[in-house]
């Protein structure tokens, strides 16, 4: 029905939002003068009910606050997977040069949430997020990137990739590593140049940070004991609204089948402890069984973890001696480390063909070994780990074409950005 009839006939009936697309919906309310409504989020409540940290149906009534809250800053943290907004709340930047912001978690929504997504002068994101027709708004994104996104991903429809553009060309600034990432980000969007700051990425300042270790003990309560650390942290296959990227059957390291005992012993006899980092998409399944039947050196963690720990990611990363990765945006800042990387690029065609890539090849851009099987793998995690500088000039050399700042001032310069479109 229209709002029309809805007024006419219903206006003592609740409007509940329940759609991915609240901010549309409740901006057309606003704009037809209705400031009570509903709204209903029940995503992700079972794996942070037990927080405490959900309540998935809030009613609002912005009726005495229709009005743009004048200066007000709002910045929204998707994760905390490397999340250049939580970067930003936890390095302090912004307090340091005298501006007030206000930091809301999409896993946390609380009534304020909504309010400030709608009502502030000034947003900072870190995803596709859909906001307001006129507020003023700054894209810090989550990663260089790989893989194909929007006109160059294969799997997004036409309309898809126009309504994301015209997004885009709204935000004030986007936060670029380089001029490379620049220009690959804009074959993405196609948006204008002036709108791109290399700054650097603010969640890079944290793998300077001391204590990454201690971070990673607290996080999980078991000690590493000076044992080597190796990190497996993949992509996604499937997002959460059912695309598929490359094979979504594929296992632990992204083979087609793995000797879990065989695993286990490998870790146990070269005393080494096992950090595995699914995406947040893959938590529930990511190919070795229940978190709590394993042995005590494989370690799984969990965004959920994260959250509850109250750490970023990106804090403990630093503390792996070796990544192990496929096509994850990880491994461009993990350079910054100068640290060995094994890849496992198992289904690279496949994920070619329903994704795309936005560099290769891949030989050249992913610098480090390239392993198929188990076998090969541990084979290379131990030579990786005695001989760590066997592809230091190749990790050098992507190095250099990614980052332009190699410091721990990106925060500080992402903040003097934001400053800066404030008035």
């Amino acid at each position: 029905m229209s709002l029309d009839e809805y007024r006419k006939k219903y206006s003592s009936v609740p409007i509940i939002i329940a759609s991915q697309y609240q901010i549309e919906i409740v901006e057309q309310l606003l704009n037809y003068g209705i400031y009570k409504f509903d709204i209903y989020w029940p995503i992700f409540r079972s794996k942070l009910d037990k927080l405490g940290m959900l309540d998935d149906y809030q009613s609002f009534n912005l009726e005495d606050s229709s009005g743009i809250k004048k200066g007000r800053l709002a910045l929204f943290i998707n994760n905390n997977s490397g999340s250049n907004t939580l970067a930003l709340q936890k390095t302090g930047a912004l307090s340091n040069i005298g501006v007030d912001a206000v930091f809301h978690h999409d896993m946390v929504k609380s009534s304020a949430y909504i309010e400030d997504l709608l009502l502030s002068k000034t947003v900072v994101v870190t995803h596709d997020k859909v906001l307001r027709s006129n507020v003023k708004s700054i894209q810090l994104w989550h990663g260089f990137p790989m893989k194909g996104l929007n006109y160059m991903s294969r799997y997004q429809t036409e309309s898809t990739r126009r309504k994301t553009h015209d997004r885009w060309l709204k935000y004030d600034a986007v936060a670029s590593y380089s001029t490379t990432y620049t220009s690959l980000m804009n074959a993405c969007y196609g948006i204008n140049t002036e709108q791109y700051v290399v700054t650097g990425m603010a969640r890079n300042d944290l793998l300077f940070e001391s204590g990454a270790e201690k971070k990673l003990e607290e996080s999980i309560g078991r000690k590493l004991s000076g044992r080597r650390v190796v990190l497996y942290m993949p992509t996604f296959r499937k997002t959460m609204y059912g695309q598929v990227n490359g094979d979504e059957n594929l296992h632990m390291f992204g083979f087609k089948s793995v000797d879990r005992e065989k695993l286990f012993q490998f870790l146990d006899d070269q005393n080494l402890i096992l950090i595995v980092k699914p995406h947040p998409y893959h938590e529930d399944d990511f190919g070795l069984g229940q978190i709590d039947k394993l042995p005590e050196n494989i370690w799984v963690i969990t965004d959920k973890l994260l959250i509850e720990k109250g750490f970023d990611f990106y804090e403990m990363l630093p503390s792996a001696d070796l990544l192990i990765t496929d096509y994850s945006s990880v491994y461009f800042d993990y350079l910054l480390l100068n640290k060995p990387i094994v890849f496992t690029p198992s289904d690279q065609d496949l994920y070619k063909s329903t994704r795309g890539f936005l560099v290769e090849p891949y030989e050249f851009w992913a610098p480090g070994p390239k392993c198929f099987d188990q076998k090969n793998l541990q084979r290379e995690i131990l030579k990786q780990l005695d001989y760590p500088n066997s592809y230091a000039k190749e990790r050098e050399q992507i190095t250099n074409i990614v980052h332009y700042y190699r410091d721990n001032q990106s925060s500080e310069r992402v903040a003097k950005m934001i400053a800066e479109k404030l008035d």
